[in-house]
């Protein structure tokens, strides 16, 4: 067990200050790679206090495994994936809730309203240990003005004139000295921002010759990819499976290419002639996500493939 680890388990919430901070994002004007996160903290009863340090304690105590952060890792209701803290924005979050001012109390319900994710921070004794997760629908403007805010009392549902906001019972996210634990992978990457590895893991695809040859050209590809995180997820994926190392795989796909209407042509090089319009369909066949069906020969785009 890592020390991170071993310290977030024997942490004690039960005596910790907690302090809970609502956060809304942006993009950094200065730098557009950067996300800009704006919190505010909120005053919280006791009630609510205990009910966070309950749902970190119990949510922590399932963890019985971790496993370094990958594109295509994936972990189970007993396991987090870890991540180091300096490759992460989490930082600019943590040092959002050191600065615990009247500035930055939340006086006026619209500071609550669209909030993107909330914080709570645990603290004793000098030690703080971050919990976040994303902020359920109904906090959303416009979720809100569709729903009606009811509570039963007196045996009877009635209108519930406040702003009332739920929070979840569990966390997304752990921060604990230098180790990021995340306990649901894609919230996790929304709320930090988390594409490092995902871009890392496309520069090592466009280093490999045997995916560059095949091509070409590779830049628009890398313009199509850019940095959006569900194609820099399909290329892991694609390096994964590894068909473009395959020869009698790629053969196959230039002689069936017509058959299985791809906007794909080969130049007389007998490379793959990249342009923007044929991305999308490069992917697909790479992936081996084009698939013909037994019945009149339909053609289709699928998300996965399992073999029978």
């Amino acid at each position: 067990m890592s020390d991170d680890l071993s310290s977030l388990k024997s942490f004690n919430f039960d005596e910790a200050n907690v302090h809970l901070w609502v956060f809304k994002t942006g993009v950094d004007v200065n730098n557009k790679q950067l996300p800009r996160y704006t919190g505010r903290w909120v005053e919280t009863g006791g009630y609510l206090d205990d009910g966070l340090s309950d749902v970190a304690s119990s949510v922590i105590q399932d963890v019985t495994e971790t496993t370094p952060y990958s594109i295509l890792a994936q972990n189970n209701e007993g396991s987090a994936l870890t991540i180091p803290f300096e490759e992460t924005h989490v930082g600019l979050i943590i040092d959002a809730c050191g600065e615990q001012s009247q500035k930055k109390k939340i006086a006026d319900v619209k500071h609550l309203r669209n909030g993107v994710f909330y914080v709570a921070k645990f603290e004793i004794n000098g030690e703080a240990v971050y919990g976040i997760t994303r902020t359920p629908p109904e906090w959303k403007n416009v979720k809100r003005r569709n729903l009606i805010s009811a509570t039963f009392r007196d045996q009877a549902l009635e209108v519930e004139e406040t702003d009332t906001f739920s929070l979840h019972k569990t966390f997304d996210v752990f921060v604990c000295g230098s180790t990021v634990f995340a306990l649901h992978k894609n919230n996790c990457e929304s709320i930090l921002s988390y594409k490092q590895a995902h871009l890392e893991n496309f520069d090592q695809l466009n280093q490999d010759a045997d995916f560059v040859d095949l091509f070409s050209d590779v830049e628009p590809i890398k313009r199509y990819v850019g940095r959006d995180k569900i194609q820099l997820r399909r290329a892991a994926a694609i390096q994964q499976k590894g068909h473009y190392k395959n020869a009698d795989f790629i053969n196959s796909l230039i002689a069936n290419k017509d058959r299985l209407k791809l906007n794909i042509t080969i130049d007389g090089n007998n490379k793959i002639v990249v342009t923007d319009d044929a991305c999308r369909d490069i992917f697909q066949a790479l992936l081996d996500h084009r698939l013909i069906s037994h019945y009149q020969g339909n053609v289709y785009d699928v998300q996965h493939t399992v073999d029978v």
